[in-house]
């Protein structure tokens, strides 16, 4: 799962402001025998707040503007750019962690 952030658009009044951010969220689950994708294209509504000099979110709103979804999943890390390259997952054997020594995962 992934979750990229692309344009951003904020405007900012004094102390309160108010934010759009675009977002692409991959997520790839297992359906009995075989994966499914799912890309969504969206993005945040947010309200803005600043506090004792910090900015905290006051409130969200979330807006899906597309989906995609392949039922079985189009992943294919055959190319050779992807082919010999470690791939990721959501446990410990994730190459992340045994590289990293001072960021874990």
């Amino acid at each position: 799962m992934q979750h990229h952030t692309t344009t951003v658009n904020f405007a900012i009044d004094g102390d309160v402001a108010e934010g759009e951010v675009y977002t692409i969220a991959t997520h790839t689950f297992a359906v009995r025998d075989h994966d499914v994708d799912v890309v969504v294209g969206g993005r945040y509504l947010d309200k803005y707040a600043k506090r004792e000099a910090t900015w905290k979110f006051v409130e969200r709103a979330i807006v899906t503007d597309w989906a995609h979804v392949n039922d079985p999943s189009i992943t294919d890390l055959s190319h050779p750019i992807t082919r010999n390259t470690p791939t990721g997952s959501m446990a410990a054997d994730d190459p992340s962690y045994g590289f990293f020594s001072l960021l874990r995962p």
